[in-house]
């Protein structure tokens, strides 16, 4: 499955469907479609919590309204995909599942979630996503470059 779903790149490196799916949330947290705190947050080190059940329907309604051609696989895929991205050497998901703080509009306080643990910076070197996309708007970009990977 995991080869069906790569395409080859330029300089010969492949993008699978979960590399074109991180693009295309990027993109919706651009447009403020994904909001910090709602649905995805970052831990005190500005590693990515990203719980799928959430973000996903989000993306097909996003997809549908603007026409987009982006392909979208289902659940279980994806966590196939982030299954073996975890695997790889040097992967910018570091966990397939982790718990995070989430402060959803009108819950009246915060909640955990599990979701998908990502280094913003190793996604930014692999696809270019700008690290700075996933924080909360108020808050500075930590220096996770300076102190290393966070631990685990």
């Amino acid at each position: 499955m995991l080869a069906a779903a790569q395409e080859v790149l330029p300089d010969g490196r492949t993008r699978n469907a979960l590399d074109e799916l991180m693009l295309f949330l990027a993109v919706m947290v651009v447009n403020d479609r994904l909001r910090h705190g709602q649905h995805f947050t970052t831990t005190r080190d500005g590693i990515l919590i990203l719980p799928l059940p959430d973000v996903l329907p989000e993306a097909r309604r996003y997809a549908r309204e603007t026409d987009s051609q982006q392909v979208l696989l289902r659940e279980d895929a994806y966590r196939g995909l982030v299954a073996e991205a975890a695997k790889q050497r040097n992967p910018y998901v570091l966990e397939t599942s982790r718990p995070g703080d989430f402060d959803p509009p009108g819950n009246g306080g915060r909640r955990r979630r599990r979701g998908v643990l990502i280094d913003r910076i190793v996604l930014e070197q692999r696809l270019g996503i700008e690290a700075d996309t996933w924080l909360h708007p108020k808050v500075e970009s930590p220096d996770i470059r300076a102190r290393g990977r966070p631990e685990r």
